[in-house]
């Protein structure tokens, strides 16, 4: 017989798929915004999510999804707690992790109240520390007698005292070396908080695109290793290019001000007046079409900072910054030009303004690369750059003519 009771009486399947979830939002977290480039991090391997330094300190971290108020992980008798702390000694234990390059975190989906067991463990930040902790709890244990030792988290709580008499250093160490942290209790706003913290342009109608372009990728590389029954590692650098690559695209294409494109009288009468920037393209034998695009780019730009300033886009120090990132890149095409055999003045000047173009492309992080190009163009009108190994003469004999 059919109902319509969409209620979940058993919730542990709900749950665990929860906890799932929410342990790639943290391989996400860590890849793009905790671990610094350089590092990796891997899902399933060390730990639920392990974070790994060039310098081979590991993080290896526990991720505790819970929605269900009576499964707080802190507890007292919290089988999440006891099991986790046992599974750290044990993977110490085996030497698959060391415990003096290795730290350990156990990570809550949201806030949580600890039990007295919870705050002497979390507490102890040195070997001493975790001795004493674990004296405080064995006192407690034996003042409760029997109680609670016919419970399955009781086999965890014996294992880690039996390690402490077997294996005192690596047991002390694991609790000195754990720390907790939780989340808000909501995926989205955890994800969306972290996001803050190091992207600028966040805005709920753009930034929930660039979070979710991000956890595709980490979901598809995961899904990838399972299926191919190989370990899930993931390197942070190719999370964040990736990113970085999403920020700008939505950054130049929907929340930076338009700037229509320059007439095409406005174009003409630019390249008769063939002010220094023309000039320099000429003097390399630039093609017409070359000279067009110079022309639209260069008015473009001079506009585009203009409404990009009055719409607080167009910071204070940002023509600065860009002029000096161009003139470094020149001088390097420069040199690499100068070096070059057999070719003469309008060769040499052609392999400049080529490479500068495509560092143009390259310096696009921020800025659209036609704005670039524009800026580009700027400099050579000044002129702080020419494309001619001679230009600077040159420069001075059309002023002179003119």
């Amino acid at each position: 017989m059919k109902t319509n009771d969409t209620s979940i009486t058993d919730k542990s399947a709900a749950e665990s798929a929860y906890g799932f979830f929410r342990q790639l939002d943290r391989v996400f977290l860590w890849l793009l915004l905790k671990a610094k480039p350089g590092y990796t991090v891997t899902f399933e391997c060390v730990d639920d999510v392990g974070v790994h330094a060039p310098n081979g300190v590991v993080l290896a971290e526990q991720d505790k999804a819970f929605a269900a108020e009576d499964s707080n992980p802190l507890r007292n008798r919290s089988e999440a707690l006891w099991k986790t702390l046992s599974n750290w000694i044990e993977e110490c234990v085996a030497e698959r992790l060391d415990p003096k390059t290795t730290k350990f975190l156990l990570w809550l989906s949201a806030p949580c109240e600890p039990g007295t067991w919870a705050e002497y463990l979390f507490a102890a930040d040195t070997p001493a520390a975790a001795k004493a902790a674990l004296v405080k709890i064995s006192a407690d244990l034996k003042a409760a007698g029997d109680a609670g030792k016919t419970k399955d988290v009781y086999r965890y709580i014996s294992n880690v005292f039996a390690r402490h008499a077997s294996h005192s250093d690596i047991v002390t160490l694991v609790i000195a070396n754990a720390t907790k942290e939780h989340g808000t209790g909501s995926a989205a706003t955890d994800l969306r908080n972290e996001f803050r913290t190091q992207y600028d342009i966040f805005d709920a109608a753009y930034g929930d695109e660039i979070i979710a372009h991000g956890k595709a990728w980490v979901d598809h590389e995961v899904r990838e290793a399972v299926e191919s029954r190989r370990p899930a590692c993931m390197r942070v650098d190719d999370l964040k290019n990736r990113m970085e690559k999403k920020v700008v695209e939505i950054r130049n294409s929907r929340i930076l001000p338009k700037v229509a494109p320059p007439s095409t009288a406005s174009v003409d009468s630019e390249l008769q007046a063939s002010p220094t920037y023309i000039c320099q393209l000429n003097w390399i034998n630039e093609e017409s079409n070359e000279l067009l695009d110079a022309a639209s780019v260069f008015l473009r730009s001079a506009q585009q900072r203009t409404v990009w300033a009055d719409s607080s886009y167009w910071p204070d120090g940002a023509w600065d910054d860009l002029k000096a990132n161009l003139l470094s890149e020149y001088r390097s095409e420069k040199t690499r030009a100068r070096l070059s055999q057999g070719i003469d003045s309008v060769g040499q000047g052609q392999l400049v303004y080529a490479g500068c173009k495509q560092s143009c492309t390259k310096l696009a992080t921020t800025w659209p690369a036609d704005f670039i190009r524009g800026c580009m163009h700027t400099l050579a009108n000044v002129p702080e750059l020419g494309w001619h190994p001679d230009y600077e003469r040159l420069v001075a004999k059309e002023r002179e003519t003119t």
